[in-house]
C-alpha cells in the first residue's frame, strides 16, 4: 500500500514539474507582435517606427530592435535598442532614431530614396517583422 502511495507522489510531482517546465519555456514576451513599420528622414535623422501589440494575457517586457539593412548587409551604428513594457491586449507605437543620414555612403543614400533597404524588427532577438515601406 505504501508503494502504491509512493508511487502516486511520484507521478504527480513529475506532472507538476512537466507543467512547470512548460511555463518556463513560454514568455509573456511571445505574445508581442511587430506590425505597420515604417521609415522617415528628418533633420538629417533617419527614424524607424513600428506598433506593438500584446495578444497575451499578462504584461510583457521585452528589448525591441530596430535594424538597418542595405544589400543584404546590417549597416554599424543604424539599430536602435530599448526595453518595452506592453499591457495585455494594448498596442503602442515606438519610434526610435536609427542614426544620422549624412553617415551613409552616397550611394547607401540612394538606395535608401529609392526603397532598396529593410527594417528588422526583433523582440528579444526574435525576427518578429521586416519593412521596407517609405513614408
Amino acid at each position: 500500500m505504501k508503494y502504491i502511495g509512493a508511487t502516486l507522489l511520484v507521478i504527480i510531482v513529475l506532472i507538476a514539474g512537466a507543467f512547470g517546465v512548460m511555463a518556463l519555456m513560454s514568455s509573456p514576451a511571445d505574445n508581442l507582435e511587430v506590425s505597420d513599420g515604417s521609415v522617415y528622414a528628418q533633420d538629417s535623422m533617419f527614424y524607424a517606427e513600428g506598433t506593438v501589440t500584446n495578444a497575451g494575457d499578462v504584461a510583457a517586457t521585452a528589448n525591441l530592435t530596430m535594424r538597418l539593412k542595405i544589400d543584404d548587409e546590417y549597416k554599424d551604428g543604424f539599430e536602435h535598442t530599448d526595453d518595452i513594457t506592453v499591457e495585455p491586449g494594448e498596442q503602442i507605437r515606438e519610434d526610435y532614431s536609427l542614426g544620422r543620414l549624412d553617415d551613409l555612403s552616397q550611394t547607401e543614400q540612394e538606395q535608401i530614396v529609392n526603397s532598396n533597404f529593410v527594417i528588422e524588427y526583433y523582440i528579444n532577438s526574435n525576427l518578429k517583422y521586416e519593412s521596407s515601406a517609405v513614408s
